[in-house]
């Protein structure tokens, strides 16, 4: 934050922070009393990944044993990603994850970008381009809508009892990969990561979990 000059006699200072996370970044500014004391902190962070390091994880991690086997031309590979609610940078891992994919075999044809946007409204189709990037010609990019029951597949249930209906193109897939940040919240401490699967799940599925 950046706290502008108060004299004595002033009644309030004006501090300015920013905004937008990921997008539409902006700053706002807010007034508090004069005499708050205010000091600023911020994070030790660790140095941004590049665009060459981030592929070489990726290769890495796909091309393991486990993975490696089941990636050939004929896989259907659904990549899971996080909404316009997350500032995840998802673009900066979908861009080098679909060359390896090609590397591999795997013609974006077979490649689906399925978006978890669970119950989230979503309006503005530009938000999404922002944070996905230019997904390469041919791939698959799906909006689900959790109230189309046909687009879910019953996959059993928890052992709450609560039916698991995941969307089919989830399902379906040969390879699956998620990518999702780990976010504090304000009710559940942590949000994000694993989590990320509730945003492909059914109305049903996802209002029994989130309760």
């Amino acid at each position: 934050s950046h706290m502008s000059d108060a004299s004595p006699q002033a009644a309030y200072q004006d501090i300015e922070l920013t905004t937008g996370s990921w997008c539409h970044d902006a700053s706002v500014k807010l007034r508090v009393p004069a005499h708050w004391i205010l000091t600023e902190h911020d994070a030790d962070f660790a140095p941004a990944m590049t665009a060459e390091s981030i592929e070489t994880k990726l290769r890495e991690t796909l091309l393991s044993a486990s993975i490696q086997g089941r990636l050939h031309p004929r896989s259907r590979v659904t990549i899971v990603v996080d909404d316009h609610s997350r500032p995840t940078p998802v673009g900066d891992v979908l861009a080098p994850l679909c060359k390896i994919l090609k590397s591999c075999g795997v013609e974006a044809s077979r490649v689906t970008v399925l978006v978890a946007v669970g119950t989230h409204q979503f309006r503005d189709a530009h938000l999404m381009n922002v944070k996905l990037g230019v997904l390469p010609p041919g791939v698959t990019l799906i909006m689900p809508d959790c109230r189309r029951r046909g687009d879910y597949v019953k996959c059993g249930k928890l052992r709450s009892g609560t039916a698991a209906h995941i969307h089919r193109a989830f399902v379906d897939a040969d390879v699956t990969v998620a990518i999702s940040g780990i976010y504090p919240h304000d009710e559940v401490s942590f949000s994000g990561g694993a989590k990320i699967l509730i945003g492909i799940l059914s109305l049903e599925s996802i209002s029994r979990l989130h309760q």
